[in-house]
């Protein structure tokens, strides 16, 4: 990819969860506190496209763009095999972890042990 694609991508990826945000934001009717599931759930209202562009958004943190580059420039392109796993083993957590999940309202992964020592 060039240089402009690269910046072009990125652009688009931060305009449209600035977008996202924006929308959502203005849109509530009422103001109430923050809580943990308004924030990391949307209020479980969001539809899946908002939340998984959210997520992205976070992944692809600064730092792990410069890491990404640095790594790649130091020891090779080696690292993308990552992104190749990742696109195999998405729709099986889509489809195995996430539903159960959000059936127990669990909104992180270290809850689940919670659970499991509380039962214990």
């Amino acid at each position: 990819m060039t240089l402009q694609t690269e910046y072009a991508v990125f652009g688009t990826l931060v305009a449209a969860n600035l977008a996202l945000g924006l929308y959502f934001s203005l849109r509530r009717s009422t103001r109430s506190a923050d809580t943990t599931a308004e924030v990391f759930l949307g209020s479980r209202a969001l539809r899946a496209v908002p939340v998984a562009a959210s997520v992205a958004a976070s992944i692809f943190s600064s730092m792990a763009m410069v890491g990404f580059a640095g790594h790649t420039y130091a020891y090779g392109f080696h690292l993308m095999w990552d992104a190749v796993t990742t696109l195999a083993v998405a729709p099986l957590a889509a489809h195995l972890f996430l539903p159960v999940f959000y059936d127990l309202r669990i909104t992180s992964v270290f809850e689940v042990s919670c659970i499991g020592a509380a039962h214990f």
